[in-house]
């Protein structure tokens, strides 16, 4: 008998259901059985997933696809310890899951899942790791990232990210920190790793590098919800979250903007702003009001601000170029980086011109990590153009193309090679 194909419902579906229950089932089996166990619990939960794909593929898709997910983990992890023969050490907690399970979808339990996630992304941001490795840690676990994706948002081999992982795990079991003794002070230690966490995960659903969307909704989403989260258990760093907020629902905001009905990606200038949700950036604001009043500026206030200058201007012709320079010439100044570079690049090209911004781009080019990235070399064909230098523009543009993994960007950037040749 022929396996059937697997519906784009179901694939859909299942895919959406990854990025909720990811991080729900990990913790709360986590919970139960405890890190030491952290390697073991993230298989039961993929073939738990993968189960899911094929089992509704045959009989259909539940009526509350979530509630099967977590009972098929359930069953998996329970066969699980019994090969192990531990069963028995872990009688009453099971019996505490099931009970979850029956109530997952009750509001008067839905505090018991959250406690368990927030449990979970605080552990991975644990010391004893480096901060590459507490961000992969999280990404992974708690975000279900593949390996792939994190080692696109690091520009780095999948090779290193699998063994920076690998060892993050081993160092844990070491550590031996029990999932339950996050006190406050480890919370306010490990709170703005764990910002810089969400914040690389809404980056990839926003711009990202996936071969088939620019726009992840899911992780989108799934970041706004998680930020949100930390909300209750912020404290000295609850200004630097705020801003985290805002600039997540600004961003959010162009989202309807950000690709026509062809599916093709729509740039800043060119983008229809009657489209913009209103809504989105009046939290944005809100957010943003309440983040100012701290004592400190962070990466994050500055990040909104300049969201807040894109979404308050009524055309694009109307930007606040000067406001936006200022914040990116703080931002340099906290943490230089080639990027922050390149975006002040496109910057000064409103404010001074192509032939200024390019001269703020040559002086970047050495960088090795920048001569990879796929913007970078679009970013220098848009002001060659601009320049009237249309053969190296060429150039550039195919770089850039055989650089980036996402078929949006690649037809885009060939559409602004047919414009020029």
């Amino acid at each position: 008998m022929m396996k059937p194909e697997v519906s784009s419902d179901v694939s859909t579906l299942v895919e959406h259901l990854f990025r909720h229950t990811y991080g729900k089932l990990t913790a709360q089996l986590t919970s139960i059985f405890g890190v030491r166990m952290l390697s073991s619990i993230e298989d039961i939960v993929s073939e738990t997933l993968l189960s899911a794909m094929h089992n509704w593929s045959y009989h259909g898709i539940p009526d509350n696809p979530e509630a099967w997910l977590f009972r098929s983990c359930r069953n998996k992890a329970i066969d699980f310890i019994r090969k192990e023969k531990t069963a028995k050490n872990y009688a009453d907690r099971i019996a505490e899951f099931d009970k979850r399970i029956e109530n997952q979808f009750e509001a008067s339990l839905s505090h018991e899942v959250t406690d368990d996630i927030l449990k979970m992304m605080l552990y991975c941001c644990h010391p004893a790791l480096s901060s590459q490795s507490q961000i992969a840690l999280t990404l992974k676990t708690v975000a279900g990232f593949s390996i792939k994706e994190i080692a696109s948002a690091y520009f780095e081999p999948e090779a290193n990210i699998a063994q920076r992982i690998t060892r993050a795990k081993r160092t844990l079991k070491e550590q031996n920190e029990q999932f339950d003794e996050l006190t406050p002070e480890i919370i306010q230690n490990r709170f703005l790793t764990l910002i810089q966490v969400l914040y690389m995960m809404f980056n990839e659903g926003y711009y990202s590098q996936s071969s088939d969307k620019i726009i992840r909704t899911d992780l989108i989403l799934e970041s706004i919800r998680l930020v949100e989260l930390l909300i209750p258990i912020a404290n000295k760093q609850k200004s630097e979250l705020y801003g985290l907020i805002a600039l997540f629902y600004f961003h959010a905001s162009r989202l309807p903007a950000r690709i026509s009905n062809t599916a093709e990606m729509i740039l800043l200038k060119d983008q229809d702003r009657s489209l913009w949700d209103k809504e989105l950036i009046n939290k944005g604001f809100s957010f943003f009001n309440q983040s100012i009043g701290g004592d400190s500026l962070s990466e994050y206030h500055l990040y909104a601000s300049i969201a807040a200058s894109h979404c308050s201007a009524e055309a694009y012709e109307k930007t606040d170029w000067d406001s936006i320079l200022k914040s990116y010439d703080m931002l340099i100044e906290m943490k230089s980086s080639s990027l922050l570079k390149l975006n002040r690049a496109v910057v000064i090209k409103e404010l001074q011109g192509a032939s200024r911004a390019f001269e703020e781009i040559e002086d970047i080019s050495e960088d090795p990590f920048i001569d990879t990235y796929y913007l970078f070399h679009a970013v220098k064909a848009s002001l060659l153009v601009s320049n009237g230098n249309n053969s190296e523009a060429i150039e550039a543009y195919q770089k850039a193309i055989d650089l980036t993994s996402s078929e949006v960007e690649k037809k885009f950037l060939e559409k602004q090679i047919e414009k020029i040749r």
